[in-house]
């Protein structure tokens, strides 16, 4: 595995766009270029990252932001070379596409241990230029994106609705996010009727495509497709990129109706 940081890398801005390149076509390989898209290698105290070569083509990207670790790893990946790197850098949470890596990282000693970890959730794309057909309701005037003065609404919505999955400390998850915003490489958007009703984000977006996520609705107002609404704005504004969505399998059918397609499986531990 080769450190991006590595002054002896080859150049950077043709590195770039290889990574790029091989990754946004996947889910998991557009949450793994996430961070590298909003800070470069600039900032190593929040976020580094790595690349396997094979043959001199990039077969593994590897992301580590905060606490997130994310491993991509396309076909002809060495997989036994990416798990003997995450047990060596270690990870407090780890996704990945592959499920080789995930019977890797968890085998035991004896046979009799080998875990057997089921896929964490599904990948839901809406190609490039497919319809959106969730339903809409008429939020005119209610709607807001990107607003400075939303970001505490947004942070304290998600943790209502997603007690544990959000960041504990506002200040790290302050600076992540208004980095990220402020650099284009991500939305956020909440529908505002005295008090926060929904929730919805682009997470990541590239130039081939964009991943949603913090999806939320407040329970007094469920049933009346408010992130329904948030998500077909997104789906509109986003329509010339395959869109991603990961859910748990008890969605898939929601999102399906929705137009998105079920395309395969993601592991985290």
């Amino acid at each position: 595995m080769i450190n991006l940081f590595c002054e002896d890398y080859p150049a950077f801005e043709e590195s770039m766009e290889k990574i790029v390149s091989l990754c946004e076509k996947d889910c998991i390989g557009l949450k793994a270029i996430g961070p590298l898209l909003s800070y470069g290698v600039k900032y190593d105290r929040i976020a580094m990252f790595w690349v396997q070569e094979v043959n001199g083509e990039i077969n593994s990207f590897i992301s580590k932001c905060y606490n997130d670790t994310v491993a991509y790893l396309s076909n002809g990946a060495d997989v036994f070379e990416v798990a003997s790197f995450l047990k060596v850098i270690g990870y407090f949470s780890l996704t990945t596409n592959s499920q080789e890596l995930i019977d890797k990282l968890t085998y035991k000693e004896s046979p009799e241990e080998v875990s057997n970890v089921a896929p964490s959730g599904h990948i839901m794309k809406l190609p490039k230029g497919n319809e959106y057909k969730g339903k809409v309701a008429s939020l005119d005037g209610k709607i807001f994106v990107n607003r400075e003065e939303d970001f505490n609404i947004f942070y304290e919505t998600l943790n209502n609705n997603f007690p544990g999955n959000v960041f504990s400390n506002y200040s790290d998850w302050y600076v992540d996010i208004s980095h990220r915003v402020r650099h284009g490489t991500m939305d956020f958007a909440i529908v505002l009727d005295f008090d926060c009703k929904a929730t919805a984000s682009a997470l990541i977006i590239s130039e081939g495509s964009a991943l949603l996520g913090a999806i939320s609705t407040n329970e007094e107002v469920r049933g009346k497709h408010y992130a329904q609404t948030l998500i077909g704005m997104f789906c509109e504004k986003y329509k010339d990129k395959d869109i991603f969505i990961m859910c748990a399998p008890e969605k898939v059918a929601f999102y399906e109706k929705q137009g998105f397609e079920n395309t395969s499986v993601f592991y985290s531990i």
